[in-house]
């Protein structure tokens, strides 16, 4: 909250401009507050060829007005270098394809975190000497599109026809969606406000809110993350665009603002003035904020129109004849104030006031009148003397009474006491009140000096403002103590908060076949940049990246040269700083594979080691043995010698997989510790880690959060309902108690699960993996069905090995669109791996925005996900599982919503859940993959076709888990509570 000045600041900055079919016109103003901390940006034509596109922005400060100038200066460029110029040039066509424009989107939000960022290495906002912090609304205009852009609670409308057809929302706290960021993040809501201090969710700046340790930027209590919206653009029906900060919006909603400024616009074509005319409504309506507004018009924007030029003519001429009137009439009694002149025109019924404006947008008009007629008036001068005045009677008589007229914005006053009447009376020129009796001269007031000390004490020792006194401060104390109990109990009693790798899916990319970027045929670091607001679309925020070290690629990646640089063939070490910088920017985890078994005999360790160079003699595995007879009958994974005789050094040294792939000695603790120094990213994939419980570690040794549970990948194997509870319970039953699930269903070692199970069984399987609790693994591809491939020339060193042990069928390129290459590579000699023959049917832009493909229902179930707690806190209970049907609810203690999720491994069938006593007679389809479900199913007859998969959603008050314990599994437990809308431990 800022602080006020006694009477408000009305000059303005004001702007305008035109170019691209379209004018604009700004108007800022301080108003009440004690600084101008608004700010605001208009750019007709942008840079790199963008000459036809253009941007408006207002940024409204809080706390100061550093992050609001900064931002009205730099947002452009950080939004403009964050996204591709070629990228926008085809947003920019006159119909763009879907993926142009969201990668505008993309780059707009890019833009956002990225300025945010960067000013968090300011100085004085490091130190927290300045705690500013501002938001932002803007509208990027194209020509094919309106970019909406809002980041707090400043707001931008679009009117279309004649009415208002898109305005963004404010991000308030107590939003829903706001609140469950906030709590996540460690913070609570009071009164509407952030930790009871901000009373905006999202905003540039305020690091005050932005340093909770283990969340993303678009995690923290405040995130910088805009809300992005495009609206088609309608050249015959779109009238204007508004932007305005919440001095605006506090006092006039989106319809009559909008209303207001169609009527402004018939009567003057100068948008300056228009804006000018609306802040002075603001203020008048009774707003004490900073205030700015601009006024985009499109080519269908209202014109001057001789009649409303008419109209509003004569509303000002009988408004002054009126205030001449009122001021007649007054006659001896003395000039009324215009607080009255106000009050009188309020009670009147007067047609043509501008809609949406009412009387306050006439004030201006009024008050000149008024001062016209009233030329000796000095109101301030006539307030100071009045307070003076009634003050140093005030301690012999009651003080007077104070009406507060605030829709008018002025103060008016009445004291009924004889004395003060006549001692006043000589005012009375300059006073809208009657005092009544004789005009009498009366000497000169003395400003009053305030109240002597000894009757101070006299009056506050006595018991009638005593005892208040005290009851006042001892209930503020117990207040206070109330407060800071009911907080370290809801701290004390809240479960911890899920890490970042709990709450999303993790997904996990091939590099050398998810996207080319150069034309080479093999993906690499770049193409996975350019394909980031894939994983956003999909709600994922954890990507696992394969191998990409300096490699001789004896095993594609897992024989590592250099821990400490990329291979040529996946880029830079450029391009990895690119594609981190990139991924932080939207809040994006990355997850490398981190390899500590081996190195390749390229390394320069190994090179070392077999000269017997002291420090690295002894780092890997070296046992006397003479050449053709290993030490002793150890073999290898791939079923030869794990002993490889070296003639430079005379010895053989161990390897449990290729004999270019030599073991780590991790006995040496010059290992350990060189080993530790390369783990310097946020996550790793610990490789070659055996399925077993006991990597969890235990109480006190904690090993890894998570090994990896491949039990799922053996689904297919006798595919039925029965089968997949088998593997769920197989590893929920043996995970050690409060740990945190994981499930993979495909990788780059295991044949799709499309293939070996069958197209018509993907959907269930992604509804099974994302809706056990724990965190599920996507293997790139499985989200749009992808299925092996033969390929004419095997390149796996496995398959050389044995053709039919050949990993290279689920390695091919992802399918992205019907064009060359399934739009994996722009290469005119093909790929490293075959495309699949069903590229043009399966894949990413066939399958995005229809409802019934298996791209469009994993996203749902993603996003589901994330806004339902039962799906990552609740119990996991089993209720069915038979030769087709495998069924299980997801419930939480205190929550009236459950979940029942039944899935068909097998043909069509019926399942009977009458003898689910806990189960109510009817269920609602939350979900389903098939069309044509019915909206409900009896418990006794649900009904499901082969491989579909429902999500059915009930209400309920009587829990499962309790009285089937053996049938029940959760992690944490926690429990709801609805008065408050947070989470405790049970």
């Amino acid at each position: 909250m800022g602080a006020f000045l006694d009477k408000p600041k009305t000059e303005k900055q004001n702007a305008h401009g035109e170019g691209n079919s379209l004018r604009y016109g700004l108007s800022s103003m301080q108003g009440w507050r004690v600084e101008m901390e608004d700010a605001h940006t208009a750019a007709i034509g942008l840079p790199h060829g963008l000459d036809d596109w253009s941007f408006f922005a207002v940024y409204d400060g809080h706390a100061g007005s550093r992050v609001a100038n900064y931002c009205a200066k730099h947002l452009l460029e950080h939004i403009v270098a964050a996204g591709s110029a070629e990228e926008l040039r085809r947003a920019g066509a006159p119909s763009p394809d879907a993926p142009a424009v969201e990668a505008v989107k993309g780059g707009i939000r890019a833009g956002f975190l990225r300025i945010d960022e960067h000013m968090r290495s300011f100085t004085d906002l490091r130190n927290g000497m300045d705690r500013s912090g501002s938001t932002a609304v803007a509208v990027l205009l194209s020509p094919a599109h309106a970019y909406f852009i809002n980041c707090g609670d400043s707001r931008a409308l679009l009117c279309r026809d004649g009415h208002v057809r898109f305005s963004t929302l404010d991000h308030k706290p107590c939003n829903p969606r706001e609140k469950e960021r906030i709590q996540n993040a460690g913070g609570s809501v009071m009164i509407q406000r952030v930790n009871g201090s901000l009373a905006v969710s999202r905003a540039l700046g305020d690091y005050d809110y932005k340093c909770v340790e283990g969340k993303g930027p678009t995690e923290q209590l405040v995130s910088p993350e805009p809300e992005v919206f495009e609206i088609a653009r309608a050249e015959a029906e779109d009238e204007f665009v508004v932007l305005a900060c919440d001095g605006i919006w506090d006092v006039m909603s989106n319809e009559e603002l909008c209303a207001f400024v169609r009527a402004r616009l018939e009567v003057s074509d100068d948008l300056e003035k228009v804006c000018n005319e609306v802040v002075d409504t603001c203020l008048h309506k009774g707003s004490r904020d900073n205030m700015s507004v601009v006024l985009v018009c499109l080519p269908n924007a209202p014109k001057v129109s001789e009649e409303a030029v008419k109209r509003d003519a004569e509303l000002d001429k009988f408004l002054e004849s009126r205030v001449e009137e009122l001021i007649e009439k007054a006659g001896e009694e003395g000039i009324p104030d215009l607080v009255h002149v106000m009050r009188n025109l309020a009670t009147e019924n007067i047609p043509n006031l501008p809609p949406g404006g009412g009387l306050a947008s006439k004030h201006s008009v009024i008050e000149a009148v008024y001062n016209r007629l009233n030329p000796q008036r000095d109101d301030d001068g006539f307030r100071l003397v009045f307070v003076a005045t009634c003050a140093a009677i005030s301690t012999v008589v009651p003080f007077s009474t104070w009406l507060q007229m605030g829709d008018l914005g002025l103060w008016g006053f009445s004291c009924p006491q004889p004395r003060l009447r006549q001692r006043l009376a000589h005012m009375r020129p300059l006073l809208p009140l009657d005092f009544g009796g004789e005009e009498q001269t009366a000497p000169q007031i003395k400003p009053y000096a305030g109240m002597p000390k000894e009757v101070l004490l006299l009056y506050s020792s006595q018991t009638r403002y005593r005892l208040p006194r005290e009851i006042l401060f001892w209930l503020t104390i117990a207040c206070t103590l109330t407060l800071i109990a009911l907080t370290i109990t809801v701290i004390a009693l809240s479960p911890r908060c899920l890490s970042w790798w709990q709450t999303t899916p993790v997904y996990q990319v091939y590099p050398r076949s998810f996207k080319d970027s150069n034309g080479d045929g093999v993906g690499d670091l770049r193409g996975i940049k350019d394909k980031l607001s894939h994983f956003q679309y999909l709600n994922i925020k954890a990507i696992w990246i394969s191998p990409f070290y300096k490699s001789p690629m004896k095993d594609f990646g897992y024989d590592v040269e250099d821990f400490r640089d990329v291979d040529p063939l996946f880029g830079t070490m450029a391009d990895f700083d690119d594609l981190l910088a990139s991924m932080h920017s939207m809040g994006l985890k990355l997850i490398m594979d981190y390899i500590p078994n081996h190195t390749s005999d390229k390394h320069i360790w190994f090179q070392l080691s077999r000269n017997q160079t002291e420090y690295y003699s002894d780092f890997y595995i070296w046992v006397n043995c003479t050449e053709g007879i290993p030490p002793n009958n150890w073999v290898s994974v791939f079923g030869n010698s794990s002993w490889t005789y070296d003639p430079v050094r005379g010895q053989c040294y161990f390897h449990q997989f290729l004999t270019e792939q030599p073991d780590l000695n991790f006995r040496n603790p010059n290992v350990v510790k060189e080993m530790t120094v390369i783990r310097r990213t946020e996550s790793y994939d610990y490789e070659e880690t055996e399925k077993t419980m006991m990597y969890y570690g235990t109480r006190f040794a904690k090993e890894a959060d998570f090994p990896f549970n491949f039990y799922l990948l053996d689904l297919p194997t006798g595919l039925s309902g029965v089968r997949a509870k088998e593997l769920v319970n197989l590893w929920m039953s043996n995970m050690p108690r409060g740990k945190w699930p994981n499930w993979v269903v495909g990788n780059h070692d295991k044949a799709r699960m499309s293939s070996r199970a069958g197209q018509d069984y993907v959907r269930v399987i992604n509804m099974l993996l994302l809706t056990l609790p724990g965190t599920p693994t996507t293997y790139y591809g499985e989200e749009i069905g992808m299925e092996n491939v033969n390929v004419s020339v095997i390149q796996d060193p496995f398959g050389k090995f044995n053709p039919n042990n050949s990993r290279d069928p689920q390695r091919t390129p992802m399918q992205w669109s019907s064009g060359l290459n399934a739009g994996f590579s722009d290469s005119k000699n093909g790929t490293w791996l075959d495309i699949s023959p069903n590229f043009t049917t399966v894949n990413v832009e066939v399958q995005r925005g229809d409802p019934t493909s298996v791209l469009e229902q994993y996203r749902s179930l993603s996003l589901l996900r994330e806004r339902e707690t039962v799906l990552t806190r609740g119990w996991l209970c089993y209720v069915w599982a038979d030769g087709d049907v495998f069924a299980f609810l997801r419930e939480l203690d205190g929550l009236n919503r459950a979940f029942l999720v039944l899935l068909n491994f097998g043909e069509d069938t019926e399942t009977d859940l009458s003898v689910i006593l806990e189960l109510p007679e009817r269920l609602t389809v939350h979900m389903s993959t098939s069309s044509g479900t019915p909206s409900s199913f009896s418990k006794s007859k649900i009904t499901t076709s082969k491989g579909q998969g429902l999500l059915l959603e009930y209400s309920t008050n009587q829990r499962f888990h309790p009285g089937h314990a053996s049938e029940c599994y959760v992690s944490e437990k926690a429990c709801y509570l609805s008065a408050l809308d947070i989470l405790y431990q049970c």
